[in-house]
């Protein structure tokens, strides 16, 4: 029977990847990103249409 190793800190597995990134780390960066830019687009678009 093989012993399973130690697993470092900060590695994933398989099972805890997140679908489409290496790591949780590079998903948590683009989701801040996306909504500070979703911020921006809202307020540049109000600054637009408010009269």
């Amino acid at each position: 029977m093989k012993m399973n190793r130690e697993m470092k800190s900060g590695e994933n597995t398989k099972e805890e990847r997140p679908p489409i990134f290496k790591s949780w780390r590079g998903f948590y960066r683009f989701l801040l990103f996306f909504l500070l830019l979703q911020i921006l687009i809202y307020y540049f678009l109000t600054l637009r249409y408010s009269i």
